[in-house]
């Protein structure tokens, strides 16, 4: 099969596997791509706004896996991408390098380095909700706080159900 040809099978026929699933909860629930080496996730850019009146030019993403959808912060680096016309709404992109900061609200992501896996002519995967309402977010966090504890909790009731 041709290159032209698999691109087509991609753009029109993309199976959802192509985005990575659990993106959305690992971005929220990990610090930076340094704590998670090797976690590269693909997202699909759903759409994309530039901050007014902030300088230097900065860019809010929403980025989805399929089924959620969050909002990150483009690093300033990377905002040539968006200005050339190399990211389009609805590209597909692996984030390769990403870190994260507690705001006063909620927590915020910056993309540092992506790649371009495909840019034109892309449909939206799938029907993505927004990840603040996932109902599981809550009991995610609280289950990774509290790891330890839990699982010592656990080990104590070995056999005590």
């Amino acid at each position: 099969m041709t290159e032209k040809g698999y691109f087509d099978g991609l753009l029109y026929n993309r199976p959802p596997q192509i985005l990575t699933c659990d993106s959305m909860e690992r971005l929220d629930n990990t610090k930076s791509s340094f704590d998670d080496p090797g976690y590269e996730p693909i997202v699909q850019i759903l759409a994309f706004r530039v901050y007014p009146n902030v300088s230097p030019r900065t860019y809010e993403l929403r980025v989805s896996g399929g089924i959620w959808y969050m909002h990150c912060i483009l690093c300033d680096s990377l905002t040539h991408l968006i200005d050339d016309g190399s990211i389009k709404k609805k590209a597909i992109v692996r984030i390769v390098n990403f870190y994260s900061h507690e705001g006063r609200t909620d927590k915020v992501i910056y993309i540092d380095k992506l790649e371009i896996i495909e840019s034109q002519h892309c449909q939206t995967i799938g029907h993505p909700d927004d990840y603040r309402f996932n109902p599981n977010r809550s009991l995610e966090k609280y289950l990774k706080e509290n790891k330890e504890e839990l699982e010592a909790e656990m080990a104590d009731r070995n056999g005590d159900y």
